[in-house]
């Protein structure tokens, strides 16, 4: 039986429900304060194509929340998110902020790319 819906970038108004719903679920698991979504990043977030669907959402989310932010997320904040259909693309020095800053920016201007195996060998 095959219970396929439409996608989530077919219904990109049940994402705030959805992020709320993943926010509390991961903060209850980690012990954690729930992640708060800027509303720039929430647009991102619901213009993201989500290959991976509602599992992939739901993933992002507890990355976020593992963050710890002391803020509301961004878009700075959203790096790991592949916006090839919108052919938008973050700054390197944003992008170098990943992790904390554990990548730097010489690997990512040599490589050209937020792979960071690649990166990292550099």
């Amino acid at each position: 039986m095959d219970q396929r819906g439409p996608s989530l970038k077919q219904r990109p108004d049940d994402i705030p429900l959805l992020i709320d719903t993943f926010a509390k679920r991961c903060s209850e698991a980690y012990k954690l304060p729930p992640v708060l979504i800027g509303d720039r990043a929430l647009e991102r977030l619901q213009s993201y194509a989500w290959p991976g669907n509602i599992r992939e959402l739901e993933n992002c989310i507890k990355y976020l929340t593992c963050l710890q932010l002391d803020r509301p997320v961004d878009p700075s904040d959203l790096p790991l998110l592949y916006f090839g259909d919108t052919n938008e693309t973050l700054p390197i020095d944003e992008l170098a902020e990943v992790g904390g800053g554990r990548i730097g920016r010489e690997p990512l201007e040599t490589t050209k790319t937020l792979n960071r195996r690649r990166a990292a060998t550099r």
